[in-house]
């Protein structure tokens, strides 16, 4: 005799269910429970039944027992799971979703409820992937409603003209092309090679999340001189974003819709030199009668130490709107000032004029106590890449000549400005913390150590279009094979070192 009803009784507690008259179901439950016990199908149904009136306790035993019978069918942990929802136990929920998932993992309506138990419990990303999966398997057979997490599909077009309203900056500035020196080691701006810098305008536009990603009204965006690098994913988007993406199939999976009707779009980058060379710079290209009103919108991941940078430009913080993770952002009329450092196929462009402009805004040369010399070593000993192998060394020498040892990352951008002001003096080995070049006043003397990496070295070049005299001493780079070779530490000859000390003290 077979230990399971057949598929004409199991019809039977279908059409009753499906007819709503659920208690004549669970009669027929108890039945065939009486006639087949060790019945999973049964003891399945019976739990489903059960729930459906409401009584949990009851439906639980059942399907517990489903479970134990059989520990591989699929169905009754679904169930199990669905009834630990209902109860809000989202742990218990979520395990059921699991094993169901792991034993069919094409079990569509498992996984979407999974979905739903991890974004209630604020797990987007695994949300997403779940979500993702049963639409793979079957999109036709998924109501929307059911999808917890909404989508939005895009098409990317290469050129701005084809996506936004183009529109001149106006500011003269042009976009000067860096390039490699004949001697030295910092690239250096050709003043015969120059581009007209653009801003663009949307109606109606939207920004996905934490990215550079902007969509039109017909869902199209392109990236032509809004990213520093249309081929690096981390100039695109911040990678805590990625997973929202969905690049094969164009889609965005999002959680949260707000609206603005005015902004001006700046973005965020992770690194401070780009935040502040490719970012905040942009607004370079509006006047500030503008920009200093309007509202800013930048990434969440924004810190508090970057966002001092724009309130001490005088935008007020009620002004700064952050995008979050999986948020979509409307912003009815938008202007994107194009990135003043950016990067063309092969050859990377800057808007040189930028530099003192920013250094102005800042008030760098305001309150100057010409009384006061500082000299600054900025060490790098804290970071994970770039650093001086024999820093100490060359502090020690530094020292005899009046410098003190600065951790520029451990001061606000206030503090930054204040030391800059007094600084006439700096050493600083090649990385983000050169930056700190911005907030020293006019003619203050400049020596960066750097890695014979010319190609990606531009310090030389932003620093003496900020009136710094600038030098810089090359290094051997140490090779690490689990190191890239943008990432290799070095070691400076101290004799050299010496030398070159001695003339940076002689130019003052």
């Amino acid at each position: 005799m077979s230990s399971e009803p057949s598929q004409q009784e199991v019809d039977s507690i279908q059409h009753f269910f499906n007819q709503k008259k659920i208690g004549d179901a669970i009669k027929i439950c108890e039945k065939l429970i009486t006639k087949y016990p060790e019945s999973y199908v049964a003891w399945n149904l019976l739990g489903v039944c059960t729930s459906r009136v409401g009584d949990r306790t009851k439906a639980k035993k059942a399907l517990i027992k489903s479970t134990q019978i059989n520990p591989n069918y699929a169905e009754a942990h679904c169930n199990l799971g669905s009834l630990a929802m209902t109860q809000g136990d989202l742990d218990a929920a979520l395990s059921s979703f699991k094993t169901a998932v792991g034993i069919r993992p094409s079990y569509r309506e498992a996984l979407i409820n999974m979905s739903i138990v991890l974004k209630k419990k604020g797990n987007l990303v695994e949300a997403i992937r779940a979500q993702k999966q049963a639409i793979q398997l079957s999109s036709n057979t998924i109501k929307k409603q059911a999808l917890p997490i909404k989508s939005i599909k895009f098409q990317k077009f290469q050129h701005l003209d084809s996506v936004y309203t183009r529109l001149d900056a106006p500011r003269a500035a042009k976009l000067t092309k860096l390039i490699k020196p004949e001697r030295g080691f910092s690239l250096e701006f050709d003043p015969n090679s120059e581009l007209q810098p653009i801003n663009v305008h949307i109606k109606n536009a939207s920004i996905l999340g934490q990215s550079n990603i902007i969509l039109n009204e017909r869902y199209e965006f392109a990236l032509e001189k809004i990213v520093f690098n249309e081929n690096n994913a981390d100039k695109i988007l911040n990678l805590n974003e990625e997973p929202f993406f969905d690049f094969i199939n164009s889609r965005y999976y999002f959680t949260d819709e707000i609206s603005i009707k005015k902004g001006i779009f700046l973005g965020t980058h992770w690194n401070f030199g780009h935040w502040i060379f490719n970012h905040i710079m942009r607004l370079f290209f509006i006047n500030q009668d503008i920009w200093k009103y309007s509202n800013i919108i930048v990434s969440d991941s924004l810190n508090e130490n970057y966002t001092s940078v724009l309130i001490s430009m005088g935008i007020p913080t009620e002004n700064i709107i952050r995008v979050k993770t999986s948020q979509i952002l409307h912003v009815e009329d938008l202007l994107i000032p194009q990135m003043p450092w950016v990067q063309l196929g092969k050859s990377l462009y800057m808007a040189k004029q930028c530099l003192p402009w920013m250094r102005k805004q800042l008030g760098v040369n305001e309150n100057t106590n010409t009384n006061e010399n500082k000299k600054v070593f900025i060490t790098r000993e804290n970071e994970k890449h770039r650093r001086v192998t024999n820093e100490q060394e060359l502090y020690q020498i530094a020292q005899g000549f009046g410098f003190d040892l600065v951790d520029i990352g451990r001061l606000s951008t206030k503090e930054q400005l204040i030391l800059g002001q007094k600084t006439s003096h700096l050493i600083s080995p090649m990385g983000a913390n050169s930056t700190f070049f911005l907030y020293t006043r006019n003619n203050a003397k400049m020596l960066e150590l750097s890695l014979p990496l010319w190609q990606m070295n531009i310090m030389g070049a932003f620093a003496k279009a900020s009136s710094l005299e600038y030098t810089a001493l090359i290094g051997t780079e140490i090779e690490s094979e689990t190191a890239s070779i943008l990432e290799q530490d070095f070691h400076i000859d101290p004799l050299k070192f010496t030398n070159e000390l001695h003339k940076l003290m002689d130019y003052s």
